[in-house]
């Protein structure tokens, strides 16, 4: 089990396969920890090993549905930006987040602050296994809950979001409205 400095956030619930309630925990991670680089590490090699077996089975994925490449590259560096983005994880872990086992989670995202009270989701991703096309998915429920996390952490606060053409319904559906002026998907301060 590879070990981090994750900082619990909120709880929230998605389905397993048997359309039953399972906890998932959303954590903040931190990018000064080794420990939690390696974790994100672990992570990446294990979710493009998923994905490249989905499209080898011939699964249709939701859009590009590999980010978590890009989205490690960005935290190996963030300690040495300005403080502007946060990295988060879903994870089906219940308890020990000092020691979070990142076969457990389940999603990923990167929010930058642009301005005061203004958040821009740079990335959401669910592990791959775990996007809404597959047929045989563990889990479900994880791209809605994540997003709703992201919101909780971030009250009062407007958040953008850049989707790729595939993935623009799922922010609609889920309360992003289009802005014709920035060309982006927008939920307004609640």
């Amino acid at each position: 089990m590879i070990s981090f400095q994750a900082k619990y956030m909120t709880t929230t619930t998605i389905k397993d396969r048997m359309n039953n309630d399972v906890q998932a925990n959303f954590v903040e991670l931190d990018p000064n920890s080794k420990d939690d680089q390696n974790a994100l590490k672990k992570i990446n090699k294990t979710w493009r090993k998923e994905h490249q077996a989905l499209l080898k089975n011939k699964e249709i994925i939701c859009g590009e549905a590999y980010v978590a490449n890009s989205l490690y590259s960005d935290f190996k560096t963030a300690n040495k930006a300005p403080e502007t983005k946060t990295f988060y994880a879903l994870t089906t872990q219940n308890d020990c987040f000092e020691k979070l086992n990142p076969q457990e989670v389940v999603g990923l995202t990167e929010v930058e602050r642009k301005f005061v009270g203004e958040y821009e989701i740079n990335y959401l991703q669910t592990r791959p296994n775990c996007t809404r096309l597959i047929s045989d998915k563990p889990y479900s429920k994880v791209g809605k809950n994540l997003l709703k996390c992201i919101e909780e952490v971030l009250p009062f606060r407007m958040i953008e979001v850049a989707p790729i053409l595939e993935i623009s319904e799922f922010y609609e559906n889920n309360g992003y409205k289009y802005n014709p002026i920035t060309l982006q998907l927008i939920r307004k301060k609640q």
